[in-house]
């Protein structure tokens, strides 16, 4: 039974389009007993090879000079050959079928797999359909002759939990059984994106690394996953988006894979299958595409970006011209969809922003290093097979430009957003959704700490006790200089070079991936705002007082900065930093899946140490307790006066959906001879909340007043998240 109205108060949907998707619904119910029985009585895995990749864009490149740390190098190289992986605040945990888990909280679920060895592939019979094992044995063959020693990853376990997902059912159903407590789908799904992959290849090229070693890894642990991971069964076939992600990163593993062979040791029939295991991701995504009409997301830009790298890299047919046709077609509408004309993205989360943006940025710089045959193919191409949703476009690229030049122009600005909000140390504000999303991970970016650190890390609590080694790497997922770097490979403006310095390798791979094709574009100066508007007097006020040590003014370069559609001004100096978030101010977008009730709160910095931070995010559907309250109200730096700002549903669709109410209006943004002076109204339901801020040479005043008794905020928490599934304790 559909239920219209949750429906419509979830997504804000226009009646016309919620029946277009409640008919979809329909028509997938009817179908899906069909195609259920199809996943599980048929394999799909070809064992006769016809396709190919014939095209790899990165022809040389030279990590020697990106100058990463050779100990970090040894640490990350040694996990990842281990199989040893920190996956969304796991800590450094075997991902072999029989390890042990610490538990997710109070939940821990044992492996059923504990004690058996894996000496042979009859264990192939118990996990997967019938129909399955006669091409996987054949692949646990495949890779016993490549890696006679290689030990079998357990791609579908939740390794912090230890809860193991179904490889037996269709992905469908398996993704249900993610609605257990303290189990979280995501880790499989991470662990199988395949960051890792990449990463151990352009080890082995800076040779700080064995290659023989990486050659061989990285050809038995692709083989391992499509053997115990066949298409359209398990978890990690669940969601387009992650299978987007995990196809480009396997392309770009398999392109160093080839720079590092040298000595023709990878295998025709490795490449043969690889190539298969490709097409079936691309075959997948162009009839599983994540498309809404009215709405898209950053899971629909992974479809696309992720059928793009796969259409480029294959061998060109009429597939996968169609493939490409449609995922350049969709690049081009989605920028417009997605991003504001400021460059922020509709998401209303700076970390989403990211990852959306890291995927432009890759895909473009693709699409702009193809050689000139098959731009002019592609240009004329019309596509024999008809799609439903999105249709094909007639004219598609009528101005004689694969990606309009408007386009680049508004990446160009979304980048520059990023820059805009980082703080001195390259770090980000939280604001909304943190999920530590990346599309490549090339460059560690992180620090080396010693087990005595370890008891800042709350979610290792129950893990760091059987920690043996001397380091833990612990990534930095708030530092977002590599996309600042990445973009300075594509465009032609010295804006972001600053980041290149210090992380030349994203730049390198795009400039390689571009052909050094760098797009001229004028810079453009951020967004200033001049308002003076009357402000309220309200019965109950309270301030805040933060005093600078420093001699120097604290207005010494001072720099306003405002994003007023996303909702987020900046003001920072030589001496500190200040992030005001009063949310998202575009009418159309009704519900916020990653927004949360952050409306008036504020991240400040001064002289390099945090005074104010964001709490983060912590958890998904895996706590959704947790999930609830760090995107609460009152786990952010504004007021509490008895609301939350906006509802969210009390169901695990609530987890994803905040019920807008809030309004909010800047009052105030002036400078004046001794200060600068912000104000901000903030309504919701019955309350009216005023902030001020005023910052002087020595000092930032922050005034509330409300219309109702509240509570200031001001880090009124004991743990924070700085990264999914991280839970740090808040140092004083």
């Amino acid at each position: 039974m559909f239920n219209f109205r949750t429906i419509q108060l979830k997504y804000g949907f226009p009646l016309p389009v919620l029946i277009r998707k409640v008919a979809r619904q329909i028509s997938f119910r009817l179908n899906k007993d069909e195609s259920r029985k199809s996943a599980l009585e048929l394999d799909s895995r070809k064992s006769n090879h016809s396709n190919r990749i014939d095209y790899l864009p990165i022809a040389a490149i030279n990590p020697i000079e990106h100058k990463i740390p050779k100990l970090v190098i040894e640490e990350l190289f040694s996990k990842f050959i281990d199989h040893r992986f920190d996956i969304l605040g796991s800590g450094w945990t075997s991902a072999s079928y029989h390890a042990a888990s610490v538990g997710m909280m109070e939940h821990r679920y044992e492996s059923a797999f504990i004690h058996r060895p894996f000496e042979n592939p009859t264990y192939l019979e118990e996990i997967l359909p019938i129909a399955h094992h006669k091409r996987s044995a054949e692949l646990y063959q495949q890779i016993k002759s490549i890696h006679p020693s290689y030990e079998c990853i357990d791609w579908n376990r939740d390794i912090r939990s230890g809860y193991r997902f179904s490889s037996d059912k269709w992905s469908h159903d398996s993704s249900a059984e993610g609605n257990l407590e303290g189990v979280d789908v995501k880790i499989p799904w991470e662990l199988s994106r395949m960051h890792h992959l990449p990463q151990m290849a352009l080890f082995a090229l800076q040779e700080a690394v064995s290659k023989e070693k990486t050659i061989l890894e990285i050809q038995a642990q692709l083989l391992d996953f499509y053997m115990v991971c066949p298409p359209n069964i398990g978890i990690n076939w669940s969601c387009p988006m992650d299978i987007g992600i995990r196809a480009a990163n396997m392309l770009m593993a398999y392109n160093f894979l080839i720079l590092l062979d040298t000595e023709n040791n990878v295998s025709k029939d490795f490449k043969s299958i690889f190539a298969e295991m490709i097409e079936a991701h691309g075959s997948f995504l162009y009839h599983h595409l994540e498309y809404g009409d009215s709405v898209t997301s950053n899971h629909y830009l992974a479809n696309i970006a992720g059928l793009l790298f796969i259409s480029v890299f294959m061998e060109k047919n009429e597939q996968t011209k169609t493939w490409m046709k449609l995922a350049i077609q969709e690049l081009n509408r989605e920028v417009d969809k997605q991003f504001f004309d400021e460059g922020s993205n509709f998401e209303g989360s700076d970390s989403y922003h990211r990852l959306s943006t890291e995927m432009l940025v890759y895909s473009i710089a693709l699409i702009d290093g193809l050689p000139k045959e098959i731009k002019d193919q592609i240009q004329s191409y019309q596509p024999n097979q008809r799609h439903d949703s999105p249709y094909f476009e007639s004219n598609a690229f009528k101005t004689g430009d694969l990606i309009h030049i408007s386009i680049r122009e508004k990446i160009y600005r979304a980048a520059q957003f990023t820059q805009s909000i980082l703080k001195e140390n390259g770090e980000i504000p939280q604001i909304g959704d943190n999920d530590s999303g990346r599309f490549f991970r090339f460059s560690p970016v992180g620090s080396l700490v010693n087990r005595a650190s370890l008891k800042r890390f709350m979610h290792l609590q129950n893990w760091s006790n059987q920690y043996k080694d001397l380091l833990f790497w612990d990534e930095n997922h708030l530092n977002h200089s590599g996309l600042l770097s990445a973009a300075d490979g594509l465009f032609d403006q010295s804006s972001f070079s600053k980041y290149s310095n210090l992380f030349p390798l994203e730049k390198n791979i795009v400039q390689c991936l571009s052909k050094n094709n760098l797009f001229p574009i004028a810079k453009r100066e951020p967004m200033s705002m001049a308002i003076k508007h009357a402000l309220h007097k309200f019965q109950y006020k309270q301030d805040k007082i933060f005093d600078s040590a420093n001699s120097k003014s604290l207005l010494h370069n001072f720099t306003e900065i405002h994003y007023p559609t996303f909702g987020i001004s900046i003001f920072k100096s030589d001496h500190f930093y200040l992030c005001i978030q009063y949310g998202c101010n575009n009418k159309n977008h009704r519900s916020w899946g990653h927004k949360h009730n952050d409306a008036g709160a504020i991240e400040l910095q001064i002289d390099g140490v945090d005074i104010l931070i964001d709490r983060g995010t912590y958890s998904y559907t895996a706590d959704h307790k947790r999930r609830n309250e760090f995107r609460s109200t009152a786990s952010h730096n504004t007021i509490y006066a008895g609301l939350e700002q906006n509802e969210w549903m009390p169901t695990r669709d609530g987890l994803f959906s905040l019920l807008k109410r809030t309004k909010t209006t800047v009052l105030q943004a002036e400078r004046t001879a001794d200060a600068y002076h912000f104000a901000v109204l903030v309504e919701y339901g019955s309350i009216k909340h005023q902030r001020t801020i005023a910052i002087y040479a020595n000092k930032i005043h922050i005034e509330d007043q409300c219309n109702r008794p509240f509570q200031a905020h001001w880090n009124a928490f004991d743990n924070y998240s700085n990264g999914y599934g991280k839970l740090m304790r808040l140092e004083s």
